[in-house]
Parts: C-alpha cells; structure tokens; sequence
C-alpha cells in the first residue's frame, strides 16, 4: 500500500546565495507524520528532479509563488506525469490561493489549495490513500479542482488553521547542513495581517500561537541548532500588541537571550510608550522591518497604508533611541506617482538615515500589481495586461513586470530602473560591503574590482540623485539575469 507524500519546494532562476528552510513546507509534513504519512521533502534547490523517487507515492504537493518558481515547478509537474500519471499534483502557496482557477485550468494542476494549507492538504492525502479519484472532490474544504468534465469547481473555504495545533517544527526531514540557518534561524509565528496596503497580497485574519508554544519552539530550536539569531519573518508579528507584549516578558523571565527580530507597521512603534519599548530592548529584539513605502503623504494615502510620513520619522527616533536595529522598504512608481513624489521618498530617506546610523533600505521597489492585492484590478484599468495561463504567470517577477506597465512614461521608466538598481547595492557609505562575486570562481579578482568601482559609482548616484542614462546597470542586469542577484 502506497505510504509516501512528497512535498516540493522549486527552485528559482539564478544563482544561490543562502538557502533558507520551506518553512510552509514543514508545517504541511509536520500534520501529515501525526497522521503517520512517510513524508519526503524534496528541494528543488538543492536536487535535480531526476532524483525523484515515486515508487510508494500517493500524492505530490507543490508549492509556488507568483514569477519564476512557476517555471519550475510546472518542469516538476511535467517531469512527474511522465514518469506515473496516476499521482495526484496539488499545488499550493501564494500564487494557487491568488489566482486558483487559472491555476488549477493548467493541465499539469490536479487540485490547487487556497489559503491555510496544512488540513486540508492532509484531506486529500486521506482521500487519495483510500483510492478517491482527482476528479472527485466535492466535499473537502479549501480547494479548487476539475471534475470529468473538465469544469472548474471552487469549494467552499477552510477555517483558519489553529497554530497550536502544529507543534515544532520536523527538521528531521531536511538535511539541515545544506540551508542558511547558524547565523539566523527562521520560524513562521503568526499568520496575515488586517490592514489594507493596495499593493500587498498577504491581506488576511491574523492569528498566532500562544506565546507559550512559541517559546517552547523557539527553545527547542537555540538546544538542538544553536544559531546566533532567531528570525520570524512574518506579515505583521505585533498586529496582537498584548500577545507580543506576552512573548517579549515570557522570553525575558525564561532567560532566553538569543538575539530576535522581526515585521512590524512604523505607526505601531510610533504610537508604543516608553515602556513598550524598554520590553522590546530587554528582550533583546536585534531589530524590526518595516514598510516605509513613501516620502510622500499623498501616495500613502492612496495605497492605503493608514500612515504619516512623520509617524515614520518617529518610529525611527524611537529605534534609534532605543538601540534597535532598522529595515525599511520603498515603494516608488505608483500608479499617479510624480517624479517629484518619488523624490520625496528619496529625501525621506537621507532623512532617516541620518536619524538612524544603524539604518538599512531593504530596497527601493517598484509598484508592481501582483495578483490577488487590493489594487490589481485597478491596474488593469490602467492598462495592465494580465497573463491568461500559468506558464505567463511564471514569467510575471518584480523585475520585468512593470517594465511593461503602461502608466509609466519610457523616460520616466528608466530613471525608475536605474534608482531600483542602485537601491540593491551599497549606496550608503555606512552599508555593509558584501561582493557580488562571492560564489563565483573564476575572475573573482577582476569582478571584485568592477564592482569596488560600481559601488564608488552607486554612491555618488545616490548623493546627486542623478538616476538618467543606466548604463552600467543594463550591464549589471544582464549579468545578474544570467547568474543570480545581489
């Protein structure tokens, strides 16, 4: 009897600089062993599909995001029909909850699973190990799928999964010395955020798990990995002030002083007392990211973002008060956005970052309207065309995408271009110096050289604003095209 679940994890175009955990993959295994499934997960990262063992498999889940992991994954999908065209393909991640009808209309698409997927996954796993056929699915939560007629079926929605019902993490089933985790440790806590960014696709209930069973994982994590920091990357860690406030004061009387960070909104720092901060210190928070977005107060208002410019302004005092470190990420190029109001961005950020020594920029995005946010449709209004098959999706990424959004002007286009490239290098002197070079072999010396004079380039870029006429950047967009990014 067949016993296997193989969950896939693809793998993007370009080189690799860390390799970090399948975080959502862990939680679907970790539901699927309590249930006593053998569970494989298989890293497109790190292995080639021909390493594929199908022998004992029931079912094969896949899981994407919008842009260039669906190329890959839909390489797996084929690859897997070839070899046993009775395994079942789920698909699942942000893209299938986003768009799960063009998902699931694919061929190399069996089911696409919407939302939380960790029950409803084991759902079908249950149903297909007791012989139920993929075209027979009516009654489980949380999918869309294709009945013998080939019409698409949207079943009714899952309820949110209950954290606490996840426990740690299973480690066990990666091998653990090929991912990035000794200098930061990555665990998923909460899930969603209710705030109404025009531009954000993670939109949703939030919950978390008790602060209690957070803690346990965490410790189980510093005893069995020992890593210098804990991260947990999620849509918006202090949505629960109290729950946060919880886990701050429990970490603090447990004694665990490993070093932590996480997401947090600036108007939330803004609005924390003295207090508040003072437990986050104690706690020993490394630092926060935030969303910044604009220097400009009417294309806050317009994305929706519930924020002042100078509620930032004093978020980042009240860090740089405290001695915590601070991200923050841009998005210029908005749909109505002037010049001058990205130049308000701009100025805003010379602004902090004289505030805040300490300061990093994530980046300096530009407006890209992703599938499932708020805003999208009201791109297509504007002229955005949008892809009508899976394989489109897959060639849909922040960095050609809006190349072709028509509410830019071609000059206006290119002076973005050249600002987002310098916003992914060392533009400020105080940046962390990191070569582009570092996993290459050959030339490393001559590429470490062109990319010293780069940086000397960035910089004086970024101190006269002057972003016109990128050249060196269309060189540098090819080569990272071809190998990777920085």
């Amino acid at each position: 009897m067949k016993n296997e679940v193989i969950l896939i994890f693809p793998a993007k175009p370009g080189f690799i600089k860390e390799v970090r955990m399948p975080l959502m993959l862990l939680a679907l295994a970790g539901v699927l062993e309590k249930e006593g499934f053998k569970v494989t997960i298989f890293d497109g990262r790190l292995k080639q599909k021909e390493a594929l063992q199908l022998n004992n498999t029931i079912a094969v889940g896949i899981s994407t995001t919008t842009g260039g992991q669906i190329v890959d994954s839909l390489d797996f999908a084929k690859y897997i029909r070839e070899k046993d065209s009775t395994i079942p393909l789920i698909w699942g991640g942000m893209h299938p909850t986003m768009d799960p009808k063009g998902t699931a209309a694919n061929e190399y698409v069996d089911v696409a699973v919407r939302g939380d997927g960790e029950f409803t996954f084991l759902e079908l796993v249950q149903a297909f190990a007791k012989g139920r056929k993929v075209t027979n699915l009516g009654d489980i939560k949380g999918i869309t799928w294709k009945n013998t007629e080939k019409d698409i079926i949207t079943n009714p929605p899952r309820e949110y999964t209950n954290l606490d019902l996840l426990g740690i993490a299973p480690y066990h089933l990666l091998d653990i010395d090929k991912y990035s985790y000794k200098e930061l440790f990555n665990i998923n806590a909460t899930r969603g955020c209710p705030h109404r960014c025009t531009f954000c696709v993670l939109i949703d209930k939030w919950r978390a798990p008790s602060s209690e069973k957070l803690l346990d994982h965490v410790e189980y994590v510093i005893n069995k990995f020992h890593p210098k920091k804990i991260g947990f990357p999620d849509a918006n860690f202090f949505v629960g002030k109290q729950w946060a406030k919880q886990f701050m004061d429990e970490k603090i009387k447990r004694g665990i002083d490993i070093p932590w960070g996480t997401d947090c909104r600036l108007d939330y720092v803004a609005g924390y007392d003295d207090e508040y901060m003072s437990t986050m210190q104690k706690s020993n928070c490394y630092g926060l990211l935030f969303g910044a977005e604009s220097g400009s107060q009417r294309i806050l208002d317009l994305v929706k973002k519930d924020l002042k410019v100078e509620q930032t302004v004093i978020a980042i005092e009240k860090m740089a008060k405290y001695d915590l470190g601070a991200v923050c990420s841009f998005v210029v190029g908005n749909i109505g956005e002037t010049k001058e109001e990205t130049m308000q961005t701009l100025g805003l950020i010379d602004r902090l970052m004289r505030i805040h020594k300490k300061l990093d920029v994530n980046g300096i995005f530009i407006y890209n309207p992703w599938p499932g946010a708020p805003g999208f449709n009201d791109a297509m209004k504007h002229g955005v065309k949008l892809p009508t098959t899976l394989e489109g999706w897959g060639k849909f990424s922040m960095g050609t995408s809006y190349w072709e959004n028509p509410f830019y002007s071609g000059r206006y286009k290119s002076w973005l271009r050249t600002l987002e490239m310098v916003s992914r290098l060392p533009f400020n002197p105080t940046d962390h110096y990191e070569p582009v070079t570092k996993n290459h072999q050959k030339f490393t010396f001559l590429r470490e050289q062109l990319y010293k004079l780069l940086i000397a380039d960035t910089r004086l870029r970024w101190k006269y604003k002057f972003f016109h006429f990128g050249f060196e950047y269309g060189l540098l967009n090819r080569y990272l095209n071809k190998y990777g990014t920085v």
